[in-house]
């Protein structure tokens, strides 16, 4: 987010303490292949806080893949 050497703070739940945040490096800093991972990664994260186990949701969006497509799906229409 910004210009050469920015980045940006994603807040971190922590049980029994303050909030607190993890550093990442802006995109461009990322080797070939870190971006695709880190997106899996916090598309399934966010897929497991979003819909746990047994919950309707988890029927309707099964997989971290189908939650990207919906919000592929909901970006289009916002910028539509």
């Amino acid at each position: 987010m910004g210009g050469r050497g920015a980045s940006f703070n994603i807040p971190v739940a922590r049980s029994g303490g303050p909030r607190t945040t993890v550093g990442l490096p802006n995109s461009r800093r990322l080797r070939s292949g870190q971006l695709e991972s880190l997106k899996t990664e916090l598309l399934a994260v966010l897929h497991q806080q979003l819909f746990p186990p047994g919950s309707s949701g988890q029927q309707l969006i099964e997989t971290p893949e189908a939650l990207e497509g919906s919000l592929l799906r909901a970006k289009g229409q916002d910028d539509a």
